[in-house]
């Protein structure tokens, strides 16, 4: 995946281990945010220590997202709220798999007109860059890799059937 800051660029910089970019992945795909024991029972290691270990899963999160960020100061980005880690919506920003699902969504919507669901088709589809996240065997991992997968293999065959029918085979053989 790739995730935009509130700059507009890319922040490949990052130093964000696997894990803590499958925690980042997590909350930007999960609006509803992680529980404390969420959080420990998805990314905790087994053991007794798992609570401390997933919460200072969150502080490398937070420290690689603003590494400026002081001890005590909050987050812009990864938000504690009712008892729930959630990702800032309320910031500028851009996440390729989200833009992905809504593109996704708007080509299948029947209140769209034709012409703007093949466009929509057509973006979706240059976002997907292949497996989502494929370095993780994580159940929730595995799940939305799949759901990606499935969403790009229909829209490639809604765009060969569209491009078939009106006969623009210069389209079908580059896809």
């Amino acid at each position: 995946f790739e995730a935009r800051g509130e700059d507009g660029k890319v922040h490949e910089g990052l130093q964000l281990s696997k894990k803590t970019q499958q925690l980042l992945a997590y909350l930007m795909l999960h609006r509803r945010g992680l529980s404390r024991e969420e959080l420990s029972d998805m990314f905790g290691h087994q053991g007794d220590s798992r609570s401390s270990a997933s919460l200072m899963l969150v502080s490398r999160l937070r420290q690689g997202l603003e590494p400026d960020l002081g001890k005590q100061q909050p987050s812009r980005y990864i938000l504690l709220q009712d008892g729930r880690y959630t990702f800032n919506f309320g910031l500028n920003y851009a996440f390729d798999a989200e833009e992905f699902l809504y593109l996704a969504q708007q080509a299948r919507d029947p209140h769209v007109k034709p012409e703007e669901q093949l466009a929509a088709l057509k973006k979706a589809l240059d976002l997907y860059r292949g497996p989502f996240m494929p370095s993780c065997d994580d159940e929730w991992c595995v799940i939305e890799r799949e759901r990606f997968r499935l969403l790009a293999n229909e829209g490639h065959q809604l765009l060969f059937k569209a491009f078939m029918e009106r006969g623009d085979f210069r389209e079908v053989v580059r896809l």
